[in-house]
């Protein structure tokens, strides 16, 4: 295969990579307005039974659709901010 054929099927691949790529992260979950309790598990840092522990004791609001379970990312993020601990510049820290 000649150099600029090769040169050009690379950029087009390139192009195509680029383009999907946000495509992708939309299926893995990255930008989803929904996540399953995996996917809240990864977010947080802490394993799958604690995500379905959170979801199913009421501390996360979720919607079922059939047998899945799906939190809000808003309501995951909303979560995060009702539990953040601050701290003062003396040690001490509010909830």
């Amino acid at each position: 295969m000649p150099a600029f054929a090769l040169l050009l099927f690379f950029s087009v691949s390139s192009l195509f990579t680029a383009m999907l790529a946000p495509l992708t992260a939309h299926v893995a979950g990255e930008h989803a307005a929904y996540l399953r309790a995996p996917e809240v598990a990864t977010f947080l840092n802490i394993s799958r039974t604690q995500a379905y522990r959170l979801i199913e004791n009421g501390t996360l609001p979720h919607i079922r659709l059939g047998r899945s379970v799906r939190v809000p990312r808003r309501a995951l993020l909303d979560y995060l901010a009702r539990n953040e601990v601050r701290a003062h510049d003396d040690g001490t820290h509010d909830r």
